[in-house]
């Protein structure tokens, strides 16, 4: 495991400039990070670095380097790096890995994408807003299934691999941290509130419909809008949720969730399907 920790380049570079222009982030900052930048502007933004670049201009770096220097003194980093060895541990994965701690544009609190060495990355500025408990082994599953699923770099995620992937991850942070299927604890490990997720349970049939009838549709920005993010109105990550729904009724039939992680999408739904009979 290689850990980068780059804050301090960040805050130089805020402090002599007294803003961070585009070109100053993309010559300082982004170059030295492109392979985790290129994965999320691939994998999570769905656009290009010049729709990216766009954000430079409106973030306020102020707020964030500091919120990064709280989660820093508050020891954010060895808590986190303790509970990846953990993780390591419960999925047998001996695997090299990179772990980045950064500072984002405040969207994304951590992430694990196709790359060709795997990696884990950390939005320093979000972490003293969010539960690492749940938020590294969720992150740590999806290393170790990208690491399996190399192939997803060479063809098109479709909603069902992304809806399977967030599934299993999911679950996992609730087994890691011997959580119970219940609406308190499956809020928690989704990141939404209790309420709103009773909201899905009511509506489970009806999002399911739906959900089935995109399985292999290829993922895009708008996809990724509408089923995995959550706005607290009328987004509440359906896809995770009928993600986290398969994986629930596989283990409930013996399926264990660290041989579930090792299994291709198509597996699991096969799986399912075949129990639905």
């Amino acid at each position: 495991m290689n850990v980068y920790v780059d804050f301090e380049e960040l805050k130089n570079l805020y402090n002599e400039n007294k803003k961070i222009t585009k070109e100053i982030w993309k010559e300082k900052y982004y170059s030295k990070y492109k392979k985790v930048f290129d994965a999320m502007l691939k994998y999570l933004y769905y656009t290009d670095l010049d729709t990216l670049l766009n954000y430079v201009e409106t973030t306020d770096f102020d707020k964030l380097i500091k919120n990064s220097e709280e989660a820093i003194k508050n020891g954010y980093i060895p808590k986190i790096l303790s509970l990846i060895d953990r993780a390591k541990e419960v999925l047998n994965f001996n695997e090299d890995f990179d772990v980045y701690f950064l500072i984002g544009f405040n969207h994304i609190n951590g992430t694990s994408l196709m790359s060709d060495k795997p990696f884990l990355y950390f939005g320093l500025e979000r972490l003293i807003n969010e539960n690492i408990n749940i938020l590294v082994p969720h992150e740590f599953n999806h290393l170790v299934m990208n690491f399996k699923y190399k192939e997803f770099d060479t063809r098109k995620l479709k909603f069902k691999d992304y809806m399977i992937y967030e599934g299993i991850a999911t679950y996992f942070s609730i087994y890691f941290n011997k959580l119970d299927i219940n609406p308190k604890d499956e809020a928690m490990a989704l990141f939404i509130p209790q309420e709103k997720f009773e909201i899905l349970n009511k509506n489970e049939d009806e999002i399911r419909k739906d959900i089935m009838n995109l399985l292999n549709m290829e993922m895009n920005n708008q996809i990724m809008m509408n089923y995995f993010t959550y706005d607290g109105d009328k987004k509440l990550k359906q896809g995770y949720y009928i993600g986290l729904k398969i994986i629930e009724k596989l283990v409930s039939l013996g399926h264990n969730i660290v041989d579930l992680t090792y299994m291709d999408s198509d597996d699991i739904l096969n799986l399912y399907f075949k129990n639905q009979i």
